[in-house]
């Protein structure tokens, strides 16, 4: 009975490891989608910034001629 209920709790033991180990999978992978969006997120900043400035010049020549 002993070796039974060993047998079990480690059969236990290794479920719980696997789920944990899938866990791990999927928030490995949220992490990597995350710093990507943040990556492009810092892109999108960079190029609305150069918009601006573009507009902002083309008006004001537009201003000034």
């Amino acid at each position: 009975e002993i070796v039974t209920n060993m047998t079990t709790a480690t059969q236990g033991v290794e479920q719980i490891n696997g789920g944990i180990s899938v866990i791990k999978g999927g928030t490995d992978s949220t992490t990597i989608a995350t710093q990507q969006v943040l990556e492009a997120a810092r892109m999108l900043s960079v190029q609305a910034e150069k918009m601006d400035l573009e507009v902002k010049t083309f008006l004001r020549d537009i201003l000034a001629a």
